[in-house]
């Protein structure tokens, strides 16, 4: 209730000094200190939504593998709510991080709340914005309540979120298909139509309205972006450092400026960029290759050490046994010696797991996972159950690469496209008297700065898409150097 009052007093009161601003002070400066006022009065609302957004996203990110782990623990007890929440807690926060939140504010309220256990649950997620999770923790407590099976009812609804992340790959797959090529769309007619708009206002404030159409040109791709990011399901992996994709847009844009101020031709200001971003790709190559090797890696791992129970050995005996072939999995190699060293050492397979470092967010789930199968004494059939799965995650995962690849290869035709179209509008300019400034609007800078900014709006776009993550930059080396044969090809100076 405090901060509801807060919230409407933070709407009404401004509104007392928005009136009388606009009424006395004339435009465009009471415009802008009215859009100051605006912004401070949906900050109240906006940050609560996000921050429920971010939670319900991450927690129903981890759901399937939560489903996975019950599975498991279930296998020789039956786990109240409260008990797996503590076993989520105990993994810690780098396997679960959405859930560890949960548990510690389950734990909080169970330890100082006064009520049952059960009361404490329903009270702490009555509100919870996420109607999965929510969903989840009703049937787990009917469950338990009705004396069901927690073994069978794990089962079920660890499948069930599975073929619910496969689903949600697979629209956000289409989904960021067409958005994408709304995008490149949009991209490659661009510089035309700045083309068409220096020739037909060509006057001084023709400038001013190309640079407002950049602005909003900007704008809309960071829309696109944020929104690509909205619908995208939550992953975990540890992020490489966003400082090399920084440098990168700051490089571009200094260079496109120098080139913009005739101080450097197009041609020039794009081999800096070019030299650049291959170092980078180069740099951070090892550590996204070790990323997706060790997402295919996770079902073949956990299916070898289901065959090698089905032969009668048990965990610590297969793990050794698939030591002996480790060379199979290049990628989680070290991550299975440091394991298994550490179990020799008489380490507790929790404690052992923490001490897994690899980059990929399913290596460590499986990893967890795996460590609470050595406690409770999966045997082959848990093992196979859980191999299905976390390969049906990875294969989903995969799929939507493939499935956005084309429109990869396309965003590097993006600036060729701009690039003849530019060049087609010269010529046609140059065959008459009826647009005489066309032919020489196509070589001014503007036109350049044009290709340039919607070469680097793509090249963010299809990194976003394409690899899900702005910081891999794989693509961009491939759309600058076609930035490059456009503007040699089509000789826009």
């Amino acid at each position: 209730m405090t901060y509801v009052r807060f919230m409407i007093s933070s709407i009404f009161y401004p509104l007392l000094a928005e009136i009388p601003v606009v009424l006395l002070i004339p435009p465009p400066l009471s415009l802008a200190l009215v859009s100051l006022l605006l912004l401070g009065q949906t900050v109240p609302v906006v940050i609560p939504r996000v921050k429920a957004w971010q939670r319900r996203r991450a927690v129903e990110a981890e759901l399937p593998f939560v489903g996975m782990l019950l599975f498991v623990l279930s296998h020789e007890s039956f786990p109240n709510i409260v008990d797996a929440f503590s076993k989520i807690r105990e993994l810690g926060s780098d396997v679960f991080p959405g859930m560890s939140l949960e548990a510690s504010i389950l734990q909080r309220n169970v330890t100082y709340g006064g009520t049952s256990e059960a009361s404490a649950v329903e009270s702490t997620f009555a509100a919870h914005p996420s109607e999965q999770f929510r969903s989840f923790l009703h049937g787990y407590l009917t469950a338990l309540l009705t004396g069901r099976e927690i073994h069978g009812f794990a089962r079920e609804e660890a499948g069930r979120f599975v073929a619910g992340l496969e689903e949600r790959w697979q629209g956000f797959a289409r989904l960021t298909s067409s958005m994408t090529e709304v995008a490149f769309t949009l991209l490659s007619i661009f510089p035309v139509g700045i083309q068409m708009v220096a020739t037909t206002f060509l006057n001084p404030h023709s400038v001013n309205l190309l640079l407002l159409s950049h602005t909003l040109l900007v704008g809309t791709t960071v829309g696109i972006i944020f929104l690509i990011d909205k619908v995208q399901p939550a992953i975990h992996d540890k992020e490489y450092s966003f400082a090399s994709t920084a440098l990168l847009v700051a490089l571009w844009s200094s260079c496109s400026l120098l080139m913009y101020t005739g101080y450097l031709t197009p041609i020039e200001s794009l081999i800096p960029p070019l030299s650049v971003s291959l170092l980078l790709v180069v740099w951070s190559r090892r550590h996204f290759r070790l990323l997706h090797a060790g997402e295919s890696e996770v079902g073949l791992l956990l299916h070898d050490l289901a065959e090698e129970s089905r032969a009668g050995a048990s965990l610590p005996i297969a793990l050794s046994r698939v030591m002996a072939y480790s060379a199979r999995f290049p990628s989680t190699r070290e991550s299975l010696r440091t394991f298994s060293t550490l179990l020799d050492l008489g380490y507790d397979p929790v404690a052992a797991q923490k001490r897994i470092t690899h980059g990929s967010w399913l290596v460590r789930v499986s990893m967890s996972i795996l460590a609470v199968a050595f406690l409770t004494g999966g045997g082959y059939e848990l093992l196979d159950r859980l191999s299905a799965s976390f390969r049906r995650i990875s294969d989903a995962r995969h799929s939507l690469s493939v499935s956005i690849l084309p429109f990869a290869v396309l965003g590097v035709f993006v600036p060729l496209i701009s690039g003849a179209a530019v060049w087609l509008l010269s010529g046609i300019g140059s065959l008459g008297s009826f647009l005489p400034n066309l032919a020489a609007q196509s070589q001014g800078p503007g036109v350049a700065l044009s290709i340039s900014l919607t070469s680097l709006l793509s090249g963010l776009i299809v990194t976003k898409a394409y690899t899900l993550s702005l910081r891999n930059l794989v693509v961009m080396p491939p759309l600058i150097a076609a930035t490059l044969v456009s503007l040699l090809i089509f000789g826009v100076r």
